[in-house]
C-alpha cells in the first residue's frame, strides 16, 4: 500500500511537471503567436507602402515622358523656327550682296565715264 501511495505521488508530482510544461509551452505559443501576427501587420504595412512606391513611380515616369514628349516637340518647333530663320537671313544676305554688287558696279562704271 505504501508503494501504491509512493507512485500516486510520483504520478501526482509528474502530472504537476507536466502541467507547468504545458502552461509554459502554451505561453511561448501564445508569444510566438503573437509576433506572428505583429510580423503580418508589417508585412502588411511594407506590401501596401510598395504598392503605393509602384503607383506613384509609375505617375512620375508618364508625367516625365509626357514632359520629354513635349520638349521634343519644342525642340523641333525651335529647329524649324532656326531653319525658317536662317533661310531668311540667307536670303537677305543674297539681296544685300546683290544690292552692293550692283551699287558696286553703277559706282564703278560712273567713276569710269568722269574719266
Amino acid at each position: 500500500m505504501v508503494l501504491v501511495v509512493t507512485d500516486l505521488l510520483m504520478a501526482k508530482d509528474e502530472i504537476q511537471k507536466l502541467k507547468e510544461e504545458a502552461r509554459a509551452s502554451k505561453e511561448h505559443m501564445l508569444q510566438y503567436k503573437s509576433i506572428a501576427q505583429v510580423n503580418e501587420t508589417a508585412l502588411k504595412q511594407m506590401e501596401d507602402a510598395h504598392e503605393n512606391f509602384k503607383k506613384e513611380s509609375e505617375k512620375l515616369k508618364e508625367s516625365l515622358e509626357n514632359e520629354l514628349l513635349s520638349l521634343r516637340g519644342r525642340i523641333s518647333d525651335s529647329d524649324s523656327e532656326f531653319s525658317k530663320k536662317s533661310e531668311e537671313v540667307a536670303s537677305a544676305a543674297v539681296g544685300k550682296a546683290e544690292a552692293f554688287a550692283s551699287c558696286f558696279g553703277r559706282n564703278y562704271m560712273f567713276e569710269g565715264r568722269k574719266l
